[in-house]
């Protein structure tokens, strides 16, 4: 049996893409886990420093879990092609 999905978000304070991302994922009714980077990240300095090879700065950054291993899904546009994709998928 294979586990649902988790997901996880790192966000900005003022950043539009990253309420556009959390409005999709509203909208698709799948719940997020959300860092706001600006603030006090603890225990996930280390996962956001080295989890992205090209060094991408910028936010919204999306991850999702799946059967205990992470996957980046990447910015607001490339979540959206995700979802989409996901829709293709299932017709």
């Amino acid at each position: 049996m294979l586990c649902k999905p988790e997901y996880l978000i790192l966000t900005k304070e003022l950043c539009p893409w990253c309420d556009k991302a959390k409005e999709l994922a509203k909208e698709h009714n799948i719940e997020m886990e959300e860092i706001n980077v600006q603030g006090d990240i603890g225990p996930w300095r280390q996962f956001i420093q080295f989890s992205r090879p090209d060094r991408v700065a910028t936010v919204p950054q999306i991850y999702t879990r799946f059967n205990h291993q992470l996957f980046l899904i990447g910015g607001c546009e490339e979540f959206e092609n995700w979802l989409t994709k996901d829709e293709d998928d299932h017709e």
